[in-house]
């Protein structure tokens, strides 16, 4: 944004970078909203009931994917457009509030999405869709780095092991890029999760979920970032609410069922 008012017109014209005006306060803390995904894997919508749910948490500490798993710092969707598509669903619970973290070099939320089963014997049977690392911090870890983002989806599921090298001494998408380059890690096919970020102190900004930019996060792994805005067909949600139950109560039987599955012990439904 330019910065109007008297100036040497032989200056320059300045601008300011408003993601740099407040520093990080740990005891105000962030925000974080997980608003969809696009063109998730046909495994994880047409495999089970094509009902879909993200978890996020941080690494580190990682303490979900950890032995014994801790889910207390864990979040998850729970909301959702249910005219929007199986395989690119809209979550619309909003932010999230992260408070009295440290600021940590390389600290990241984790988000991992899930198909969930919910008929007979398969009910609570998860298959997983991918997951996606959003770095929360600036270099300096002074600033958190406010935006709306498209993060590419990475198959299969993270472990601790490969979270500490993705968030350890060196910046996180340049891990992932080695990753990538080394075969050791795979892209979900033109998949990408969308998610905000926001210090505790701006939000009045990012408020509603809007045009998440595919720099600079996607651009860092995708060679055709222009393929992930091209959305795949895919019934509405509405069709998978069986006769009889309403939206309202098959969300909650879903929801319930997602965090018993992935024993998010602190979340109910019920």
């Amino acid at each position: 944004r330019r910065v109007h008012g008297a100036r040497d017109e032989s200056e320059p014209e300045r601008f300011i970078d408003y993601a740099f005006l407040a520093k990080y306060v740990p005891e105000m803390g962030f925000r974080i909203a997980v608003d969809g995904a696009s063109n998730l894997p046909k495994s994880c919508t047409s495999s089970l009931s094509g009902f879909t749910a993200a978890v996020f948490s941080l690494a580190p500490p990682a303490s979900f994917y950890a032995e014994p798993r801790l889910t207390s710092g864990t979040e998850m969707v729970t909301q959702r457009d249910w005219n929007e598509s199986l395989r690119s669903p809209l979550w619309t619970d909003g932010y999230k509030l992260f408070k009295s973290v440290p600021p940590t070099a390389n600290l990241c939320a984790v988000i991992e999405v899930f198909g969930i089963g919910l008929a007979k014997k398969k009910t609570g049977v998860l298959e997983p869709g991918g997951w996606a690392v959003l770095p929360i911090f600036s270099p300096s870890t002074e600033y958190i780095q406010s935006g709306a983002f498209m993060l590419p989806v990475i198959k299969g599921r993270p472990t601790i092991e490969l979270l500490r090298l993705i968030c350890g001494q060196d910046p996180p998408y340049e891990v992932l890029r080695h990753l990538l380059d080394t075969k050791a890690i795979a892209l979900q096919e033109n998949c990408a999760v969308l998610v905000r970020l926001v210090d505790d102190q701006r939000d009045d900004e990012y408020r509603e979920p809007r045009d998440h930019q595919l720099e600079p996060y996607l651009t860092a792994l995708a060679k055709r970032p222009d393929k992930y805005l091209k959305p795949v067909e895919a019934k509405p949600l509405r069709t998978i609410v069986p006769k009889g139950e309403t939206v309202l109560e098959f969300e909650a039987r879903a929801n319930q069922t997602f965090v018993d599955a992935v024993g998010i012990v602190h979340l109910h439904f019920r």
